[in-house]
């Protein structure tokens, strides 16, 4: 029970000593099983660091380039946590210039996982309406960081990779006999997971 305290303590102190606001910003790109073309759009977050750990909420547009698409676009709005779960500091780069280049550098490896509402779906010219227009889905991820500090912040880039899992309604289609010429309405597309793999570049500013 001690050790858990301590445990819990150094955690505690280390987030408070290491706590402030953060914001990152890039490009996400990746393929899902609901889209014919890859996604690429911009995404944006910001969030609070408590040591190792950021609680984040972010943006992402995924349909930037494709105008096959339900009305607004396709669309993602989620709350993420990432935690370091290494971090290793390297020695001082361009020391005879600090007042042109940082000292510390430091490279990290993130896990993160989290939950977001899609808005808005992809389209093909044989499915003329979209299946729904939101979707709530769950996400886990991994990457990492290359950060230059500079004072108590962290500058710099991460490369993570995601898999995103979403439930998908069934789509109705209508299947006609030729013979009676009736028709009934049937399921096109079965109800499934949807899994989506992105890949993020970001670059990111804060502690």
């Amino acid at each position: 029970m001690a050790k858990l305290a301590a445990l819990v303590g150094v955690i505690v102190l280390g987030g408070t000593a290491a706590a402030g606001p953060t914001t990152r910003f890039g490009v996400t790109f990746g393929t899902d099983r609901d889209a014919d073309i890859p996604l690429l759009g911009p995404a944006v977050a910001v969030g609070e660091r408590f040591g190792p750990f950021v609680a984040e909420v972010e943006w992402a547009w995924l349909s930037f380039l494709d105008g096959l698409v339900s009305q607004g676009g396709v669309q993602r709005l989620g709350v993420t946590l990432r935690a370091d779960v290494a971090r290793r500091f390297g020695q001082c780069l361009h020391a005879d210039r600090p007042d042109l280049f940082a000292c510390t550098h430091a490279r990290s490896l993130y896990i993160e996982g989290g939950a977001a509402e899609r808005f808005g779906q992809f389209m093909t010219t044989g499915v003329p309406e979209p299946r729904g227009t939101r979707r709530p889905e769950v996400h886990l991820g991994a990457g990492i960081e290359l950060d230059n500090a500079v004072g108590v912040s962290r500058n710099g880039w991460q490369l993570g990779v995601r898999v995103a899992l979403a439930h998908n309604d069934a789509l109705a289609g209508v299947s006609c006999r030729g013979a009676t010429g009736s028709c009934m309405t049937t399921s096109a597309v079965p109800a499934g997971t949807d899994i989506g793999v992105l890949v993020e570049w970001m670059y990111f500013l804060g502690r």
